[in-house]
């Protein structure tokens, strides 16, 4: 081989190694950015049903959120609520520090997702969804009794880096609801029967 073509070689050698160079460090550079992040995502539906199973909120029902519905109090009157989903995260099996994440989605959404959960490790969390009413006047909002309204009971999931959990739709049957009633008004939820106790 000629000096000529040796220097060519060593020449061509230089900037395809430096190039393979480049490529590996944008690799390792953009691996770094996926894997650096620790957190999932965990997403849900929600739909809620009378009684009689028929459906007060889309696809099955006329309602696109759960806002300003019709209520009545102690004293029978009137009595406007909001119904809204909790969904909360915990550890299993734990029995101090066990919550992870709690969220109460709003009135006018029938779907939500948690964005930044922590990676469980390949451990299982318990994801419970839980129905909340908050009445229109003072009193605090609550969870109603399972006699009042009852949903599904908890999931049991791993969440990963970067990978989404999806709680599928999640049914909640009002039994204190009657859509068809006549007068309507005898359809509507007790709030204070919901409470219990």
């Amino acid at each position: 081989m000629s000096l000529r073509n040796e220097y060519r070689r060593e020449r061509g050698a230089g900037p395809r190694w430096r190039g393979g160079l480049v490529v590996f460090v944008g690799a390792c550079f953009s691996l770094s950015l996926a894997c650096g992040r620790d957190e999932g995502y965990v997403e849900l539906n929600w739909q809620f049903v009378d009684a009689n199973l028929d459906g007060l909120t889309y696809p099955e029902g006329d309602l696109d959120n759960t806002c300003g519905l019709p209520g009545v109090d102690a004293e029978g009157e009137a009595l406007a609520y909001s119904l809204s989903v909790r969904l909360t995260i915990e550890r299993e099996a734990c029995e101090l520090d066990c919550l992870i994440q709690e969220t109460t989605f709003t009135c006018d959404r029938l779907r939500g997702s948690l964005t930044e959960v922590p990676g469980s490790a390949g451990e299982n969390y318990k994801m419970t969804v839980s129905p909340v009413i908050a009445p229109h006047d003072d009193s605090p909002s609550f969870v109603p009794i399972s006699a009042c309204i009852t949903g599904p009971g908890p999931q049991f999931r791993a969440v990963g880096p970067g990978r989404t959990v999806d709680l599928q739709v999640m049914q909640f049957i009002a039994y204190g609801m009657d859509l068809s009633a006549s007068p309507k008004s005898a359809g509507f939820l007790d709030l204070v029967a919901c409470k219990g106790g």
